[in-house]
């Protein structure tokens, strides 16, 4: 019944579309990947039940749920970190940028790379380069403030640093940290 009624959203029938604009069906469709999410961390086993469902529910057209099945990739990460970060970047790949950087300027996104970056620092790196280069004041900041994290623990990110030192003022809030790692040339550049 969980499985059905989360593809019952799906693009492709009309009908379910003009139900997507009403509020308590949004509402539904959110909880699914929260149920879904919940399950696996009490039952990690039923994975491969779900699976189908998490890669529609991630590769949906509405940002809000691809947000909520973000959600999912937690209990994913202590089963299968690879697959766990694959479907995370699934759920980033939009082609407007608003929404993906509605995406990653979340508290959700945040706390997936908190937990996922240390592992697959290179994987993730295009997500915190958009980030870095996002449009969004804020979203720079997060951006430089993960790539200088990066740096100081896992020595990740050593091109990107000068970047941070040269760009906006975003970036440079970090200046203070980025002078203890920055090579000295990025400095007299």
């Amino acid at each position: 019944m969980l499985i059905r009624s989360a593809i019952d959203g799906d693009k492709g029938n009309s009908a379910a579309i003009a139900d997507l604009y009403k509020p308590a069906t949004n509402l539904l469709r959110l909880d699914k990947p929260r149920a879904i999410g919940q399950v696996l961390f009490d039952k990690p086993e039923l994975f491969r039940v779900f699976e189908s469902t998490i890669n529609l529910l991630i590769t949906d057209w509405s940002p809000s749920v691809r947000m909520g099945a973000i959600n999912i990739c937690f209990p994913i990460l202590n089963l299968d970190r690879n697959k766990a970060v694959q479907l995370f970047l699934a759920g980033c790949d939009l082609e407007s940028t608003q929404q993906r950087d509605g995406i990653l300027s979340s508290h959700i996104a945040s706390d997936f790379l908190r937990y996922a970056l240390h592992s697959h620092s290179k994987e993730l790196a295009p997500i915190i380069l958009s980030m870095k280069n996002s449009s969004q004041p804020e979203l720079q900041m997060t951006g430089a403030q993960w790539i200088i994290s990066e740096r100081l623990q896992h020595g990740a990110f050593e091109e990107e640093i000068g970047s941070c030192i040269k760009g906006s003022v975003e970036h440079r809030k970090w200046l203070p940290l980025s002078s203890m790692i920055a090579p000295t040339n990025v400095w007299n550049a």
